[in-house]
């Protein structure tokens, strides 16, 4: 019988910027030479991010849906699966998405300014 486990440690795998793309492995020993499955199991992975089947890669650009205020970090936890023929090992993570939201501007008046081209012409926003 193949015994495997992970490699990589349990917990936070860090902080990453929403709408950034990013790969991060996950690790599991396996002395086989049957192919290592991945799966997620349980809890929430930022939107955006998926776990490759075949390579354990964490990838993609993750995204923040819930308002945050500007530089805020929401924190996800969930349970991915490795699977090598009938040996399971699961193992829990967490990361954080940090929301760059950019500022909203807003004008204080509707007057863009004058131009002047041998006409007068005043430009207003309607």
């Amino acid at each position: 019988m193949t015994y495997i486990y992970w490699q990589t440690p349990a917990g936070n795998l860090g902080t990453y910027t929403e709408g950034t793309y990013f790969e991060l492995p996950l690790e599991v020993f396996n002395p086989s030479n049957v192919a290592t499955t991945f799966s997620f199991i349980s809890g929430q992975l930022p939107d955006g991010i998926q776990v490759n089947q075949a390579s354990g890669k964490l990838q993609g650009v993750p995204i923040v849906n819930n308002v945050l205020g500007v530089a805020q970090t929401q924190l996800y936890k969930f349970t991915i699966r490795a699977t090598v023929g009938s040996n399971v090992v699961d193992r829990s993570f967490s990361m954080g998405v940090t929301n760059i939201e950019p500022p909203i501007i807003q004008p204080t008046t509707t007057f863009l300014g004058s131009v002047f081209d041998g006409w007068q012409t005043d430009c207003e926003t309607v």
